[in-house]
C-alpha cells in the first residue's frame, strides 16, 4: 500500500503487545482482515502541511529578493539579506517531516472481522476499538444525510435562480434532503454518537 498506507512487519516495537498494534490477542472467532501503517510522505503532505510550509518560505524568499533589487540594493546583497530565511525555512520543513515519519511508525491501524482497532500517537500512544455494531446505524445516517444535501445543493446551484422555484422540483428534493439533516437525529448528534463511541472505545494508554 504505497500511497496511503504501508504493509507492517509482524512482531512489535512495543513490548506490551502481544500482535502488534493490538493491546491483547484476537478472541476466538475474530480474524484479522488487513493491518497498516500511514505512509510518512502523505502524512507530511496533507496532514502536516510540509509542503505549503516550504512553499510560503519560498515565496517569502522571492519577496524578500525582489524587495531588495526594488530599494536598489545588488542582487548579492538582496539574496544575502534574504537567505537568512532559508535556515528557519529548512528547520520548519524538516521538523515537520520528521513528525510524519514519527507519526507513522507509532500509528499502526487494524480491520478485523468485527471492529477496527487505531494505535495512534507518538509520546503517549493509546489504542482505539471501534466496533461495527455500535456506529454502523449513526454513520450510515451521517453519510445519507450528508451525501444527499451535497447532491441537491450542487443541483440547485446547476439551476441557479431556477433552483429555488417551485415549478422545478430540485427545489422539492432540496427541501426533503435538508430535513434529512434534522429528523430521526441531527447530523450533529450523529457525529457525537460516533464521536463517543470512539472515545469510549479507548482501551489503554501507554
Amino acid at each position: 500500500m504505497k500511497v496511503h498506507s504501508q504493509p507492517t512487519q509482524a512482531g512489535g516495537e512495543f513490548e506490551a503487545e502481544p500482535v502488534r498494534g493490538l493491546p491483547e490477542l484476537l478472541p476466538a472467532g475474530e480474524q484479522m482482515l488487513w493491518q497498516g501503517s500511514p505512509d510518512w510522505q502523505c502524512l507530511a503532505v496533507r496532514a502536516f502541511h510540509a509542503r505549503k510550509v516550504a512553499v510560503y518560505f519560498g515565496a517569502m524568499l522571492v519577496w524578500r529578493i525582489a524587495s531588495g533589487l526594488a530599494e536598489g540594493h545588488s542582487i548579492m546583497a538582496a539574496v544575502g539579506a534574504a537567505g537568512r530565511l532559508l535556515p528557519l525555512a529548512v528547520a520548519a520543513t524538516v521538523v515537520l517531516v520528521l513528525l510524519a515519519w514519527l507519526t507513522s511508525r507509532a500509528a499502526v491501524y487494524t480491520i478485523t472481522s468485527r471492529r477496527v482497532v487505531l494505535r495512534i500517537g507518538i509520546a503517549l500512544p493509546m489504542t482505539i476499538n471501534i466496533p461495527y455494531r455500535i456506529i454502523e446505524a449513526a454513520q450510515a445516517k451521517l453519510f445519507a444525510s450528508e451525501t444527499a444535501m451535497k447532491v441537491t445543493t450542487d443541483a440547485v446551484q446547476v439551476h441557479g435562480g431556477y433552483g429555488f422555484i417551485k415549478e422545478y422540483q430540485v427545489e422539492r428534493h432540496f427541501r426533503d434532503a435538508k430535513i434529512t439533516q434534522i429528523y430521526e437525529g441531527t447530523s450533529q448528534i450523529q457525529k457525537l454518537v460516533i464521536a463517543r463511541h470512539l472515545l469510549a472505545g479507548v482501551a489503554r494508554v501507554a
